[in-house]
């Protein structure tokens, strides 16, 4: 009887062995699958937040171009302004100089010596005759 007893103590031991060992085999399994899920959620923000950040970057890189853009402008227009300043008041010198006597002989002299326009509006070479 004995013998019949250790046969079923034995085999309910072995029972409970391959069913602990099944146990054990699933909490692997279930911990790989949890651990595969974690990784591949973990990757996706991860190329989320890269994603952002690289749009962030790149609107941070574009306001730099265009403010430096800007700033190059207004310099290339600082400088033109002061070219056209330089050139008015040099000009405003010359006129506010000139003998106004001086200027009629000299348009006078031009017209003598070329054949005047027809029309009322004359052109006056920069290197016009001089009195």
């Amino acid at each position: 009887m004995m013998s019949k007893i250790e046969n079923i103590t034995n085999s309910i031991l072995e029972e409970a062995e391959k069913k602990a060992a099944e146990i054990l085999h699933n909490a692997h399994k279930r911990k790989e699958d949890l651990l595969a899920e974690n990784k591949n959620a973990a990757v996706e923000e991860s190329e989320l937040i890269i994603s952002k950040s690289t749009a962030q970057v790149e609107t941070i890189i574009d306001g730099i171009i265009t403010e430096n853009q800007r700033i190059y402008r207004d310099k290339v227009l600082a400088a033109k302004q002061s070219l056209l300043n330089t050139i008015f008041t040099k000009a405003a010198d010359r006129f506010s100089n000139i003998n106004e006597a001086m200027l009629i002989k000299r348009f006078e002299n031009y017209l003598e010596t070329n054949n005047p326009p027809t029309s009322l509006i004359i052109k006056i070479p920069i290197n016009c005759p001089e009195v």
